[in-house]
């Protein structure tokens, strides 16, 4: 009996072991579940506090929004407006690499933005109305050098245009703006016209200064001729145009471009060479001339600000056409036009995969892109956020190369890391399947051991004379 007893108390003590790990195991099953959501909590917030930060502050992309207070002259952002001139900006100083004004240490990402198709549906207009009709009565008579931009951006489309091969797009309406003016302007009057876009930064002038008279056929002939394609190197089309103006004695200046200078100029990006001055440069150089130019902002992303300062130095005059139609508009046309939609991105072009991703989140923000003072247009703001180790380990040597301060590191690597110096920048590399490599953006001199195997490894970071140093 006392056998028995023994066994049963035996069989009881193993079942309230069983249910003693049992209670444990839920209990930290649940903390685990709570750990993972509290984590992507964190990951959610983290990343609509960057998207609030690159939409809401003035050195990000906000745009801000000139005021007055207290008769005082002041800039204020706009809550989720962003201005498109930083969008551009951006898009090629940061494609690769996180913005300086929202930069991370932990997390890795890439933003998109993107806008909307916007439909718009115009009143009636009258040629009178249009940019081309306004200039004519300004020029007219008169020896006049068109400067125009010829960048691959003018293949895209700004409305209906269908008396060239190349319908519906800026190239078309181009030649139709040019021919207008050899078919509407006095006889007497001389034109040259002056393409650019890159490569080269210089090209020739399409034909030099002679009257319209006799020479018709043959000028609308080059100019139908025209093709789009590259960069827009306005500043050195701008410089050599005026400088062949006044050379000739020229009463006057179009200066047409349907986006920003990018190529040949101190802004520079996409690969395209970099100069030493800018168009603006270039009206102050030559105001002296007394030749007024006459800037034509074509488009939704053309520089307004550059082409307003060159036409106030020169004591001419801004214009500014969204579309074909207001650029040249015929009599009693109902406009109905299309703006598709622009899409930029920057930020980390690789991240963290297989064992060394711990996180990921992607979320959108509905925000407004200002593209001038009568247009907004509406757009989603996508983030791709990651955390992980190849991010971790890039964000530990960027907050040393800012801060300037000795750190340290204790971390897992799943995958052998290298250092990478390039002609366009540092990079750590990871080996998974194949090698990914994230670019820094410390422009320091960086001096770091490649780690082999992976492992535990403590990483020291120190400046010294210049050089930071990551020490394994």
């Amino acid at each position: 009996m006392s056998q028995s007893s023994f066994f049963i108390k035996g069989v009881y003590l193993i079942l309230i072991l069983i249910v003693i790990a049992f209670v444990i195991n839920q209990i930290t099953s649940l903390h685990v579940s709570s750990t993972e959501q509290q984590k992507d909590i964190e990951l959610i917030e983290k990343s609509n506090n960057i998207l609030e930060t690159l939409a809401g502050n003035n050195n990000c992309l906000a745009y801000e929004e000139p005021a007055s207070i207290e008769g005082k002259h002041v800039e204020l952002a706009t809550h989720r407006v962003i201005d498109i001139n930083k969008l551009n900006e951006f898009s090629q100083k940061y494609s690769d690499v996180e913005p300086d004004c929202a930069k991370d240490f932990t997390y890795g990402y890439r933003v998109e933005v993107e806008t909307l198709p916007v439909n718009i549906s115009t009143v009636e207009s009258s040629r009178g109305e249009s940019v081309f009709g306004e200039l004519l009565e300004l020029i007219d008579g008169k020896k006049t050098m068109f400067i125009i931009d010829l960048s691959g951006s003018m293949r895209q489309s700004a409305g209906k245009c269908e008396d060239y091969t190349i319908v519906n797009t800026k190239l078309c309406c181009l030649k139709k703006f040019l021919i207008g003016f050899i078919e509407e302007m006095d006889e007497n009057s001389e034109i040259s016209v002056l393409p650019y876009a890159y490569p080269p930064c210089e090209r020739e002038r399409l034909f030099d200064f002679m009257p319209i008279a006799g020479n018709q056929e043959f000028m609308e002939g080059k100019i139908v001729g025209l093709k789009a394609e590259g960069g827009t190197p306005m500043c050195v089309a701008f410089k050599n145009g005026f400088e062949y103006a006044i050379n000739e004695n020229a009463e006057a200046i179009v200066l047409l471009t349907d986006g920003c200078e990018n190529c040949c100029c101190k802004r520079g990006g996409g690969g395209c060479p970099t100069g030493d001055y800018s168009s603006v440069d270039i009206a102050n150089e030559y105001s002296y001339s007394g030749i007024p130019v006459y800037t034509v902002g074509f488009g939704v992303g053309v520089c307004k600000t550059d082409l307003d300062k060159i036409s106030e130095k020169t004591h001419g005059e801004f214009f500014e056409a969204k579309t074909c139609e207001e650029l040249v508009s015929k009599p009693k046309e109902q406009i109905n036009v299309t703006i598709k939609p622009m899409k930029w991105s920057f930020g980390d072009s690789v991240f963290s995969e297989k064992d060394a991703l711990d996180q990921k989140n992607i979320i959108s923000l509905p925000v407004m892109v200002y593209v001038n003072q009568s247009t907004f247009l509406p757009a989603k703001m996508k983030i791709i956020l990651v955390k992980g180790e190849l991010e971790q380990l890039v964000g530990f040597i960027e907050a040393s190369c800012v801060t300037e301060k000795s750190l340290s590191l204790d971390m897992k690597l799943d995958y052998p890391v290298t250092f990478e110096k390039r002609q366009d920048g540092n990079y750590i590399c990871m080996q998974f399947n194949e090698k990914k490599c994230q670019k820094l953006g410390c422009k320091k001199e960086i001096e770091f051991s490649n780690i082999q195997r992976p492992g535990h490894y403590k990483f020291y970071s120190n400046i010294e004379n210049g050089v930071l140093k990551i020490v394994v």
